[in-house]
């Protein structure tokens, strides 16, 4: 799984990178940033790959089986929302999706990722050498900044 979590941790970061120039493209990974983290909660979970199941699916699976929390729940339903927005065509809508725009799904974005770092991964990397490392010591063994995910 620490790795999958370095992939994730590395999306957040391709948020972060693309956000001023390319907001577009900022809410497209931050979408597969929360589509990528519930999958590793399905199967870490569950003991079940997610398959082909859709991102709406995941969150209901798992929340209908307590494994998310509600605030969590709800920030990964912005995500999808501003996701299926950007990255499907909306008739004039390419000039409204600007930095101001995307705020929203970037702060629920930095919720999921802050609630995976230190619940989700603390919980299931116990064994790993992360362990008893504090949470912004973890993310830059990890390979990130702490100041964008705290």
């Amino acid at each position: 799984m620490e790795k999958e979590v370095q992939r994730i941790l590395a999306y957040y970061d391709k948020v972060h990178h693309y956000l001023s120039t390319d907001p577009e493209t900022a809410i497209s990974i931050a979408r597969k940033t929360a589509e990528a983290i519930c999958c590793e909660i399905f199967y870490a979970k569950k003991k079940k790959n997610s398959k082909k199941m859709m991102l709406n699916d995941l969150i209901q699976s798992l929340s209908r089986d307590d494994l998310l929390p509600p605030h969590v729940a709800v920030s990964l339903g912005t995500i999808q929302a501003f996701g299926n927005f950007g990255t499907h065509y909306q008739l004039g809508a390419g000039e409204c999706i600007t930095v101001e725009y995307v705020q929203p799904c970037v702060h629920a974005l930095t919720t999921v990722v802050n609630w995976f770092v230190e619940d989700v991964c603390d919980s299931t990397m116990k064994d790993s050498k992360l362990e008893g490392v504090s949470q912004p010591q973890k993310i830059k063994k990890m390979g990130l900044t702490p100041n964008k995910i705290l």
